[in-house]
C-alpha cells in the first residue's frame, strides 16, 4: 500500500493534467516564494469565484425547493448533473494521464506489479476529479447548512457521499478509454483524440442546451421537473439513475440518514472500480507500451510548389504564418484560442432556431426598423461606434491567443534571438494575429444586424473601425501581460495555457467590469457610461503598449537570456 500512495504522490507532481497540477505547488528552481504566493492566491481567487456562481444557482434551488420538502429531488438533480460532468470530464482527462504522460516506460522497469501502476493512476485521475468538484460540493454543502438545516449524521453522510460519487462515472470511461485505445488504433494518437474529445465535448454541451431550452419552454418547466423527480416520472433520469444508481442512494442517504443506501453505495463504489481494474489490466498494458503519440508523413514538392514554399514573405506576414501554423498544428492551442469563436454564435442561435425565433424576428422587423429610424443619425453613429468596440472587447477576452502569445513559444523563443527582426516587430505581429481572430466574430455580427436592421452601409464601416480599434486595444493589454510574466518553462502545451493565470486576469476584469457598467446604468445614462468606459480602454491599451516599448521588451529579454 505504500508503493501505490508513493507512486500516486509522484504521479500528482509530474501530471501533465492542469487540475493535477494546482493540487502541488512545488517550488521550481527559478520560481521565487513571491511568485508561489501569488500562483496560490490566484488559485484560491480563481476558486472563490467558480464557487460564488455555483453557490448562487444552487442556493436560488434550495431556496424555492427546500420551504416544500423537494430538497431530496433538489440534491438528486444536482447529483445527477455532477455525476454526467465527471463521465464526461474523465473521457478528457483519462488519455492525459493513463496513455499520454511518457512515464509507462519507466514505471514497468520498477519493481512495481502491474496492478500498483494501475490503481495509482486511478488514484491520480481521482484526484483530479476531486479538484474539478470542489467549486461546486463546497458551496451546496453551505447551502444546505442554510437551507435545509442537516443534522451532524446528515453533514458526515454529505462529505461521504463526495468521496464515493466521482467513482463509478471513473470506472466506467475507463473501461471505454481502454477498450477504445486497445481496439481502435488511431485513437493513441494525441492530436487526433484530443480534436475528438473537442468535438465530444461541443455536443454534450449542445444535448445541455437543448435540455435546458426544453425545461425553460414554460414558465413552470422547471417546477415540472422537480414534480417529476419527485414521483419518478422524468424517463431521462430514471434512464440515468438505472445506468448509475449510486446517486439515489447517496441522495436518499443523506436527506433520510438511510444507512442501508449508503451501504449499497459504498460496496457498489468499492467492487466497480475493482472489477474494472482486474479486466482491463492486460489491454491496458498492451496498448500502452510504446505508444505512439506523433504521426508524420512525408511530402514530396514538385518545381513549383517548392518555389512557392519558398517564396520570401514580409516579416509580419511570415511571423503571424509561422504563428498560425503553430496553432493550428497543436491541438490544445486550437481548442483554447479557438473553440469559443464556435460555441458562441451557436449558443446565440441554438435558441432561436429551436424556439422558431426566427419567424419571430422577422414578424416584428418593420417594428424595429421604425424604432431605429427616429433615433438622431449623430447618436446612432456614437451608439454604432461604441457598440462595435466594446464587441471586440469582450469576444477578445474570451480567447486567450494574445495572452499567452509569448508564453506559447516556451524554449523556441529563444530561436528568435538569432532572427532577423527584434523583439517588438514579434509582438506587432502577435497583437495583429490576435486581432484578425477577435474580429470574425463582431465582422458577422455587424453584417447581419446592418442587413436586419436595414441600416446604411456607412454605419457597418463605423461599426468595423471600432471593432478593430477595440480589437487593437484588448489584444495589446492581453499581451502585455504576457510579456512581463511570460511561462516559458513549460513541459507541454496546457501548462502553458491553463496553468498560466494571467490568461484569466483579463476575462475576469472584463466581466467585473460588466457589472460595475450595468450597476453604473441604473444612476447614469447607459451610453454616457459606455462611452466613458471605450475612453478609459483606449487609454490603458495605449499606456499598456507604451509600457512594452519602454520596459517590456527588456523584461522579455531579461527573461529569455534566464532560460
Amino acid at each position: 500500500m505504500s508503493r501505490i500512495l508513493s507512486l500516486t504522490k509522484v504521479l500528482l507532481k509530474t501530471s501533465t493534467d492542469a487540475s493535477l497540477q494546482s493540487l502541488s505547488f512545488r517550488k521550481k528552481s527559478k520560481d521565487t516564494s513571491g511568485k508561489k504566493i501569488l500562483r496560490i492566491i490566484g488559485f484560491a481567487f480563481l476558486g472563490l469565484y467558480l464557487s460564488f456562481i455555483a453557490f448562487i444557482f444552487i442556493d436560488g434551488l434550495l431556496s424555492q425547493y427546500a420551504p416544500i420538502q423537494q430538497e431530496g429531488a433538489v440534491l438528486f438533480l444536482i447529483y445527477m448533473v455532477l455525476t454526467f460532468y465527471l463521465l464526461m470530464f474523465s473521457v478528457l482527462i483519462i488519455p492525459s494521464i493513463f496513455y499520454f504522460s511518457k512515464d509507462i516506460d519507466s514505471l514497468i522497469v520498477l519493481p512495481l506489479k502491474p496492478w500498483e501502476i494501475l490503481i495509482s493512476k486511478f488514484l491520480a485521475t481521482l484526484a483530479s476529479l476531486y479538484v474539478t468538484i470542489s467549486f461546486i460540493v463546497l458551496p451546496l454543502f453551505i447551502s444546505l447548512l442554510i437551507r435545509v438545516h442537516p443534522s451532524f449524521l446528515s453533514m458526515v453522510i454529505y462529505w461521504i457521499s463526495v468521496i464515493l460519487l466521482p467513482i463509478i462515472p471513473l470506472s466506467i470511461a475507463l473501461i471505454v478509454i481502454v477498450i477504445l485505445m486497445a481496439f481502435i488504433p488511431f485513437f493513441k494518437n494525441k492530436n487526433i483524440y484530443t480534436y475528438l474529445t473537442m468535438v465530444f465535448s461541443l455536443g454534450i454541451a449542445f444535448v445541455f442546451m437543448s435540455i435546458g431550452n426544453s425545461m425553460s419552454a414554460g414558465a413552470d418547466g422547471l417546477d415540472t421537473l422537480m414534480t417529476a423527480l419527485q414521483q419518478g416520472n422524468n424517463s431521462l433520469m430514471n434512464s440515468l439513475n438505472t445506468f448509475i444508481p449510486t446517486v439515489k442512494w447517496l441522495s436518499d442517504a443523506i436527506i433520510f440518514i438511510d444507512f442501508k443506501s449508503l451501504i449499497y453505495a459504498i460496496l457498489f463504489a468499492t467492487v466497480l472500480p475493482c472489477a474494472v481494474l482486474f479486466a482491463i489490466q492486460n489491454l491496458y498494458f498492451n496498448a500502452v507500451v510504446g505508444i505512439d503519440e506523433q504521426s508524420s508523413k512525408k511530402k514530396s514538392l514538385t518545381s513549383s510548389e517548392l518555389k512557392r514554399e519558398n517564396k520570401q514573405n514580409k516579416r509580419y506576414v511570415s511571423i503571424m504564418k509561422y504563428d498560425w501554423m503553430t496553432i493550428k498544428r497543436t491541438p490544445t492551442f486550437m481548442m483554447n484560442y479557438l473553440v469559443m469563436y464556435i460555441i458562441m454564435p451557436v449558443m446565440m442561435l441554438f435558441p432561436i432556431i429551436t424556439k422558431g425565433g426566427f419567424s419571430e424576428m422577422f414578424a416584428v422587423q418593420d417594428e424595429i426598423v421604425e424604432m431605429v429610424a427616429v433615433i438622431p443619425p449623430l447618436r446612432l453613429a456614437i451608439t454604432v461606434t461604441v457598440v462595435g468596440f466594446l464587441a471586440s472587447i469582450v469576444l477578445g477576452s474570451m480567447s486567450s491567443i494574445s495572452s499567452t502569445a509569448i508564453s506559447r513559444e516556451g524554449q523556441s523563443i529563444l530561436s528568435f534571438k538569432s532572427m532577423p527582426f527584434n523583439l517588438l516587430e514579434l509582438i506587432h505581429a502577435k497583437i495583429i494575429l490576435g486581432s484578425i481572430t477577435t474580429l470574425i466574430l463582431p465582422t458577422i455580427i455587424g453584417i447581419l444586424a446592418v442587413i436586419y436592421l436595414k441600416l446604411n452601409p456607412l454605419y457597418f464601416v463605423l461599426f468595423g473601425l471600432a471593432a478593430i480599434l477595440g480589437a487593437l486595444a484588448i489584444n495589446t493589454i492581453e499581451i502585455s501581460m504576457d510579456v512581463f510574466f511570460p511561462k516559458l518553462d513549460w513541459e507541454n502545451e496546457v501548462q502553458a495555457v491553463k496553468q498560466n493565470f494571467v490568461a484569466a486576469i483579463i476575462p475576469l476584469s472584463v466581466i467585473m467590469i460588466t457589472f460595475i457598467t450595468i450597476g453604473l446604468s441604473f444612476v447614469i445614462d447607459i451610453n454616457t457610461v459606455l462611452i466613458i468606459y471605450t475612453g478609459i480602454l483606449i487609454i490603458i491599451a495605449s499606456i499598456a503598449y507604451q509600457i512594452i516599448k519602454k520596459a517590456g521588451i527588456k523584461k522579455l529579454n531579461e527573461k529569455i537570456e534566464s532560460l
